[in-house]
């Protein structure tokens, strides 16, 4: 069983690490979830084309590629086993302000999301961010398909994260121009 704990939280106390851990506790019942695992089998095609858009770096590199298999097996086997179970063990920080387009970033494995953000959003829609940045922490990574495009609906994170919010809520808010939600079967 996946279990969604939290290793380290700077900035959260009181009601936010309340709803933070309530969040949390939607990932692990999602993934955990039969329906979950049949709905990642079933997605189209995961995207692994990275088209980094630096100046003095166009190139485009394949990342690894996941069958929909390997990608859930990734996903459930967690950061860490501890005795039959896999750990997420996520490394949490509250952001100051909001993030503008963006709702948080995983940088070093640290999963940071702005306050902002973090307080208008319900706990559903909170669980697919999580779900989505820790998806980086495991390895996956943002694709895109063209320099000026750079949300690939495709890409692993944000379709974990879109297919998590969909599974929670009956809808996706994120990124409505991904127009897949026929793709996951449910």
């Amino acid at each position: 069983m996946l279990i969604a704990n939290i290793k380290n939280n700077v900035n959260y106390g009181g009601d936010k690490l309340v709803k933070l851990e309530r969040s949390l506790v939607l990932v692990q019942t999602i993934m955990n979830s039969q329906r979950f695992a049949d709905a990642v089998l079933g997605f189209a095609q995961f995207h692994f084309t990275v088209k980094p858009c630096w100046k003095l770096w166009r190139r485009a590199y394949e990342a690894p590629h996941h069958t929909n298999e390997q990608v859930l097996a990734k996903i459930l086997a967690g950061k860490e086993a501890r005795g039959g179970d896999a750990l997420m063990n996520l490394l949490v920080r509250l952001l100051p302000g909001s993030g503008g387009n963006v709702v948080g970033e995983t940088t070093n494995g640290v999963i940071g999301t702005y306050e902002g953000d973090f307080n208008s959003r319900t706990d559903e829609r909170l669980a697919a961010h999580l779900a989505h940045e820790f998806t980086h922490t495991i390895g996956f990574k943002h694709t895109s398909g063209t320099c000026d495009d750079k949300r690939d609906c495709f890409s692993v994170p944000y379709a974990i994260g879109n297919l998590v919010e969909l599974l929670l809520t009956g809808v996706m808010q994120e990124d409505k121009g991904c127009a897949y939600a026929a793709n996951f079967k449910l």
